[in-house]
């Protein structure tokens, strides 16, 4: 080679006969070619598969030790809050400290369930969803009545989809209604209402979220589902999160065989559709 190593070529040998009217061999004609680049090209190809598929596999440990080691805990200290407020229900602030002891290990949980459910994502794997019977505007009025808990005034259901039914994944569906309404009341004008609204077209189910405030970029546009990016305005702001919400929510309608998008501009504020087909069923089902 260039620097005077010895080196492996590898050589495609072959031949051409060349033949008489009658079909009897006159001559051979044959060829050298000189394969080695594409050789090792395909050997290049092979061992970043096998590399790929190493990362893969310590990814996979690395999920299953982070499920496990993060989790168990987790589970001890709502068992032991749950019980604690049992024991002791006279006490009004043991049982506000069980209480909240609770929440907020739920609420760790969730974080972790949404991190490794972004790293299925971005590495190019989907979202697991268990389908079943399911009525869509159920599913958004429960989740609605939790979130108006906190944020009661501020949200609005314009449902005008009443009785829709049809197959989801319920608790995947409620998270994508968690995640959008969370991040309408986060960044958007907190002197204006958030809209949620539920539609019916054919056999498809679209779910809207609006907020007024400042206009998502066209440029924020374009990383807006990608795993942990954040927009521009969003890390300049005193909002604090991960950047992993919405692309959960394009990964769970992707799973049902659906989408999402968004519009916004200054003067229609922010909507996030969702589109998902009434039979949310995987096609290999």
């Amino acid at each position: 080679d260039e620097n005077g190593q010895p080196r492996t070529n590898w050589i495609n040998l072959g031949y051409y006969p060349f033949r008489e009217d009658d079909g009897s061999i006159k001559g051979v004609m044959g060829f050298l070619v000189d394969v080695t680049n594409e050789v090792e090209g395909r050997k290049k190809v092979e061992e970043t598969v096998l590399e790929l598929k190493r990362e893969r596999d310590i990814r996979e440990r690395f999920v299953a030790a982070l499920t496990h080691d993060l989790r168990t805990p987790l589970t001890s200290a709502k068992v032991g809050a749950q019980i604690l407020e049992r024991q002791m229900p006279e006490s009004e602030t043991v049982r506000a400290m069980a209480k909240r002891i609770v929440a907020n290990v739920d609420r760790a949980d969730d974080m972790i369930r949404d991190m490794l459910d972004a790293n299925r994502i971005k590495a190019g794997e989907g979202i697991p969803i268990a389908v079943q019977e399911c009525r869509f505007d159920e599913i958004v009025a429960s989740t609605l009545k939790d979130i108006q808990q906190n944020d009661g005034p501020r949200i609005r259901f314009r449902d005008a989809g009443a009785g829709i039914s049809g197959r989801c994944d319920g608790k995947s569906l409620r998270r994508v209604i968690e995640n959008l309404v969370g991040n309408a009341v986060k960044y958007g004008a907190s002197d204006a209402g958030v809209t949620v609204g539920l539609s019916q077209d054919r056999s498809w189910v679209t779910l809207t979220v609006h907020n007024e405030g400042n206009p998502i970029s066209v440029e924020d546009q374009k990383i807006l589902f990608d795993p942990y990016r954040r927009t521009i305005s969003a890390n300049s702001g005193e909002q604090t999160g991960w950047g992993v919400g919405l692309t959960l929510v394009k990964g769970i309608a992707e799973a049902h065989g659906g989408s999402v998008r968004v519009e916004s501009g200054e003067d229609q504020g922010t909507t996030f559709l969702v589109h998902l087909p009434i039979d949310g069923r995987p096609s290999s089902e």
